[in-house]
């Protein structure tokens, strides 16, 4: 991988691509617990963008897998919330965005049942 930071990548993204492609849409949470409890829940289409707040290179990769369809399911707390607000910014007029709501006595997916990611991410 050589300089690249996490900041600059999606984790999961080269497991995950060929489910985007079949979906035509990613899933974005906030951390690799969340991409593993979802994989768990038998939801492969999803990445992580490693914090609440996406980059530039981020960004890039998501416009350039995500089929312009993004499903947002970042953290329960202030910082997801705020990482919603910006991703939502950022993406406004590139993509169509859904937002899911993480159960309220839940701070992520990563701390979610299986049948309680299923029934957030509606699978």
């Amino acid at each position: 991988m050589g300089n690249k930071t996490k900041s600059t990548l999606l984790y999961n993204l080269n497991l995950a691509l060929p489910y985007i492609k079949k979906e035509k849409k990613m899933i974005i949470v906030e951390g690799y617990k969340d991409v593993w409890r979802c994989w768990e829940a038998g939801v492969k289409n999803v990445v992580a963008i490693m914090g609440n707040i996406v980059t530039e290179d981020q960004i890039r990769l998501i416009m350039k897998y995500s089929y312009f369809n993004v499903v947002l399911a970042l953290d329960n707390d202030k910082g997801g919330r705020d990482g919603i607000l910006k991703l939502k910014e950022e993406l406004r007029f590139l993509c169509r965005i859904q937002i899911i709501q993480i159960p309220e006595n839940r701070k992520d997916l990563g701390e979610c049942t299986i049948e309680e990611v299923r029934l957030v991410l509606n699978v």
